[in-house]
């Protein structure tokens, strides 16, 4: 069974060749873009007709010497600091206001979100999920994440809080419940490869 476009798209993921940047898009925005495809493929091939391809694009993590798990590790530390990076200069203006007597509500809650997000905690959060789904599939690719994990400082364990922020994000909607508990599930399967291993 073929995908069209698979070879492309990673090309586009490791920045192989050259992608030309449309007016108002940047670095980030192409990230978020490609990491997104690749997470939508992940969630609907992620069924027993569709295996054939969804083993595409995981076998696709194990070409040239796990090279795409190592891009996948450089934009999770890029973003996970980008990130932090936003929660410390919040928690500088969340102090500032305090000390002004000022009270933070429901609006300043949201906008310090939205913060978040524009730093990439949303491009951050899909990276998490295509990193636990390569990891629960492949046992080589969750050794040699587990091991760039370790050269950055970081565990499974940073990834699992990653990924359990993204499930509560989604709130309890209806059409998201499901996708929460799969998560949540992802999440929890983080901690056990984090102590069986």
């Amino acid at each position: 069974m073929q995908l069209p476009g698979l070879g492309t798209l990673f090309a586009a993921f490791m920045k192989i060749g050259s992608i030309k940047h449309k007016k108002g898009f940047s670095e980030q925005d192409d990230d978020e873009h490609i990491i997104s495809i690749i997470f939508h493929l992940l969630r609907a091939f992620d069924t027993q007709e569709q295996g054939k391809l969804w083993s595409r694009v995981i076998d696709k993590f194990r070409e040239t010497d796990f090279a795409k798990v190592e891009r996948l590790l450089e934009m999770y530390e890029k973003y996970k600091q980008r990130v932090k990076n936003c929660d410390l200069r919040i928690a500088q203006e969340k102090g500032k206001m305090e000390r002004a007597g000022e009270e933070i509500d429901e609006e300043d809650e949201e906008d310090f979100y939205m913060q978040r997000l524009d730093a990439g905690l949303f491009t951050l959060q899909l990276v998490t999920y295509i990193l636990a789904i390569i990891c629960r599939a492949n046992d080589q690719i969750k050794e040699k994440a587990r091991q760039l994990l370790n050269l950055q400082d970081s565990s499974f364990e940073e990834v699992r809080k990653t990924l359990t922020e993204y499930a509560n994000s989604l709130g309890e909607k209806t059409d998201s419940s499901d996708q929460q508990a799969k998560l949540l599930d992802l999440s929890n399967e983080l901690v056990k490869q984090n102590i069986q291993t």
